[in-house]
């Protein structure tokens, strides 16, 4: 809704005595949510910020609600701070418009988007004695927690572009909370998203993620990229470090460390590193079976692949805190099919009390 093209030297703030009541910008997003999930936009859903080939950005004192699609997108950008921010997701409006749908607030809604596993898988699944059903099991426990699902893509703040630092913000969506994403030799202000910082943040969303990043013959990169000082309620990954598919060109993923992390009752894996996993409406199915959300616990368990063409290498977790997960504390696919160079997890504290494995 607002869109800075080729810029320089902007700063966004507002008149408010302090940064918790900063002004609001409200995206009324309901209506758009719903309208993706039926497939009946004739358009792209907009982002409240656009940033693109501008350098010398401030974004301060803001409360962004109900973005449409994403809230800040910085795309090849430079010298950037975003500080003082509130991102929100508003729950209870949310319902209200889920049960004028004659929805339910349940993550059934979000499954009934997915396939249904076959008779034999069922039957497997049904039988087996370590974790049951695993859509049954999610929608379960995620309904316990009264998580609604629905407000697709609502990502906090994306990142193209060097030397940004986003600290002191307060963000609840249901996408990506804070997200790098790659740079190549395209980009004008920079061939690599690189030196950012992401510190004192309170968040509940997705998690704190890197990319996708997928092959490019323009090498894909995003590297020296440093997260501290996080708190996370009900994440539904906290390290979320993803690849994407392609079979031409290059990609890294370098120099990413996490420090200081807070995770408390992550809602599925407290630590990804590997392929995305996402299915959303409009999507083929068939497309992105292998690294489904169920794996590795359903039908694609042994076949989600690491992307050969993305190296991930000097990925560094230090004090990385899980309170009471639902699952074991993470999945690394990539280390199972090219190695990777650094991956080390330092001292963390995992206060599982005998979650369902895999």
């Amino acid at each position: 809704m607002l869109g800075f093209y080729k810029c320089r030297n902007v700063t966004v703030t507002s008149s408010a005595p302090s940064w918790d009541a900063g002004g609001i910008i409200d995206g009324r997003g309901y209506e758009w949510w719903w309208s993706e999930i039926l497939q009946t936009l004739p358009c792209q859903r907009p982002k409240i910020m656009h940033w693109k080939y501008t350098t010398g950005i401030v974004i301060e004192k803001l409360h962004l609600r109900n973005s449409p699609f994403w809230n800040i997108d910085l795309d090849d950008v430079s010298n950037v701070v975003v500080r003082h921010v509130q991102v929100e997701t508003d729950l209870d409006s949310q319902r209200k418009m889920m049960r004028k749908h004659g929805r339910t607030s349940h993550i059934k809604d979000l499954l009934s988007l997915d396939r249904t596993p076959d008779a034999a898988l069922k039957a497997k699944l049904d039988q087996s004695q370590s974790t049951v059903n695993w859509r049954d099991w999610l929608a379960r426990t995620l309904i316990d927690l009264h998580v609604p699902t629905f407000p697709l893509n609502t990502d906090g703040i994306d990142v193209k572009g060097t030397n940004i630092h986003i600290h002191d913000c307060k963000i609840r969506n249901f996408d990506d909370i804070v997200v790098p994403k790659p740079c190549d030799t395209n980009c004008k202000l920079g061939n690599c998203t690189q030196d950012i910082l992401v510190e004192n943040i309170e968040a509940q969303g997705v998690g704190l993620s890197i990319g996708s990043v997928s092959p490019s013959p323009r090498h894909n990169c995003v590297k020296n990229v440093t997260f501290r000082n996080i708190k996370l309620s009900y994440p539904a990954k906290g390290v979320y470090i993803k690849s994407d598919p392609g079979d031409r060109g290059s990609g890294e993923i370098s120099s990413i460390r996490f420090e200081n992390i807070n995770i408390f009752r992550p809602l599925w894996w407290s630590v990804w590193i590997g392929p995305q996993q996402q299915h959303q409406p409009g999507w083929n199915w068939t497309e992105h079976e292998e690294c489904a959300l169920d794996f590795p616990l359903g039908s694609s368990k042994g076949h989600c692949m690491a992307q050969k063409l993305v190296e991930i290498s000097d990925i560094y977790l230090k004090d990385v805190a899980i309170d009471t997960p639902l699952l074991s504390p993470g999945v690394c696919t990539r280390a199972c099919v090219v190695p990777s160079r650094s991956v080390p997890c330092m001292p963390a504290n995992d206060k599982s009390d005998q979650p369902p494995r895999p």
